[in-house]
């Protein structure tokens, strides 16, 4: 939101969830807090939408807490609320498409949450529901299509790649990342997509990137610090990891780095 990339939320050492707020400048490298959020949140989905910062979700007061279907909105000087989705998520991942924000993924007290849900300004929608349910979700997009990499179900950790297409409500499998992990995130940049960290039976500082037109993955540099549960971003020609956890469990990282693709 207007170049600058939001970490909102997440968990403490104590397992508690979070208010804080902070922006990162990648123009002049420097950190600044923001307004904290209503209530404090963890694993929620967030994108940048109309000029607009939307926290989505999430679970609420500690590891293992009540689930949220609540919206919170960020003009650039406070919050608002705005309309909550149709059934309570977290862990999923949130992007913008069209002119629309869509979220896919994630798990609730029920289970893994299975159907898409779309925004379109004013009001939310269901769409089609992912063919591999799975939550801790990394997602990005090219403008066109939606790409889920990754994700856990039941204790089990996944490479599957799938890719839904907001226009036809229809999903498809891709070939799968050659690291299945959860708890990673995504971004497309250059004509690929980037599948960065996550966990499994280790922490993964493994950066892997789906050619989009050659419909191959390829391996670049690990992260300098592995991790899970981070944020990535991609602005012009770099790519954000930002905080996560270093180590299995709750272990908050402050570690943030760039990949730069020039």
């Amino acid at each position: 939101m207007d170049g600058k990339i939001y970490v909102a939320g997440g968990l403490l050492a104590d397992q508690s969830a979070t208010t804080r707020v902070e922006a990162y400048d990648p123009s002049k490298r420097t950190w600044s807090s923001a307004p904290p959020l209503p209530i404090g949140l963890h694993h929620p989905m967030a994108a940048g939408f109309r000029g607009r910062l939307y926290v989505i979700g999430g679970i609420t007061q500690r590891l293992g807490g009540p689930d949220s279907a609540r919206v919170f909105v960020f003009d650039g000087a406070g919050w608002t609320e705005g309309p909550s989705l149709h059934r309570p998520r977290g862990a999923g991942a949130a992007v913008v498409v069209g002119d629309r924000i869509i979220v896919v993924g994630g798990i609730n007290s029920s289970g893994e949450v299975a159907p898409v849900e779309i925004f379109d300004g004013s009001a939310w929608h269901d769409g089609a529901p992912i063919p591999s349910p799975l939550d801790h979700v990394g997602a990005a997009t090219d403008g066109r299509f939606v790409y889920v990499a990754g994700g856990r179900r039941n204790g089990s950790h996944f490479g599957t790649f799938q890719r839904y297409d907001p226009v036809a409500d229809s999903w498809r499998h891709l070939p799968a990342m050659p690291t299945a992990r959860s708890g990673l995130g995504a971004a497309f940049a250059a004509g690929r997509v980037f599948a960065i960290g996550g966990e499994g039976h280790r922490i993964f500082g493994e950066t892997e990137a789906f050619d989009v037109a050659r419909r191959r993955w390829i391996k670049l540099s690990d992260m300098g610090v592995p991790r899970h549960g981070l944020g990535v971003v991609a602005i012009g020609s770099s790519i954000y990891a930002m905080t996560g956890g270093s180590a299995v469990g709750v272990a908050p990282s402050a570690a943030c780095e760039e990949l730069s693709l020039a």
